[in-house]
């Protein structure tokens, strides 16, 4: 089984398979437990190689759409699904797509209404993307969603008492410069400053199927159900289970 991922920066998945982050350990760790000795395939496209793509037919009819999403900045993420699951669908491969949540005060509905919106412009980039004969909408993509930031899932490992406390951690503040931040309590955890939490950080010491945050919980049980179809197993939930929306 192969994966193409694609994150934001070092802090989550990595900008380049030569520079991984500790995320990738999730995905690979996660694979192990959901299809095991099935090997493991991934490779990673940073945020400039998904730009420098071809803009992918169906991607610009995402654009005529764009008047009916009522959270900001939704139609580029769909747009950058789009071309993810456009190369993922070239290689025969399953796909990865993380984006934090990066909700901030001002935002309408607060961060449950920016997960959901990002979540579902995700889903529906992919679905905009069809590959097989005769043509279906592409089905192995995985929206990789942290509420707030990727650090609240690695809170879950890191605080006392572990994995027991991940629906709190959902709901700190989503803006760095928070005393109150995923960030910094978790620097705090590490007795390390902010900028140096990645050196101290890798994934591997983590057991990622106790993380007990929801979004990662939401994210789990998609990345199942794509690892078993790509791995031929029978599946343990149904698609429209493992989706947030109906797309496109």
């Amino acid at each position: 089984m192969k994966f193409v991922v694609v994150g934001e920066g070092n802090s989550d998945v990595g900008s380049s398979d030569a520079n991984p982050g500790p995320l990738m350990a999730a995905l690979r760790r996660l694979a192990e437990a959901f299809a095991p000795g099935e090997p493991f395939e991934s490779r990673i496209l940073s945020r400039g190689d998904l730009a420098a793509l071809p803009r992918a037919r169906a991607a610009r009819a995402l654009r005529q759409r764009g008047a009916k999403r009522t959270v900001p900045g939704m139609l580029a993420v769909e747009e950058q699904a789009g071309r993810l699951a456009a190369v993922a669908a070239g290689e025969a491969a399953g796909s990865v797509f993380f984006h934090d949540c990066d909700f901030t005060r001002s935002d309408t509905g607060g961060g449950d209404t920016r997960y959901r919106a990002l979540v579902c412009a995700v889903e529906r980039g992919f679905a905009s993307v069809s590959s097989g004969v005769p043509p279906k909408p592409y089905a192995y993509g995985v929206p990789m969603i942290p509420m707030p930031r990727s650090e609240a899932w690695l809170l879950c490992h890191y605080r006392e008492p572990r994995y027991r406390n991940g629906p709190a951690y959902e709901r700190l503040p989503g803006n760095d410069s928070s005393l109150k931040s995923a960030k910094k309590l978790l620097a705090r955890c590490l007795g390390c400053r902010v900028n140096e939490i990645y050196c101290h950080v890798d994934g591997e010491e983590i057991d990622w199927m106790r993380v007990d945050a929801p979004s990662f919980d939401f994210f789990r049980r998609r990345y199942r159900h794509v690892l078993e179809k790509l791995t031929g197993q029978s599946t343990t939930l149904t698609e429209p289970e493992t989706l947030m929306s109906e797309a496109p």
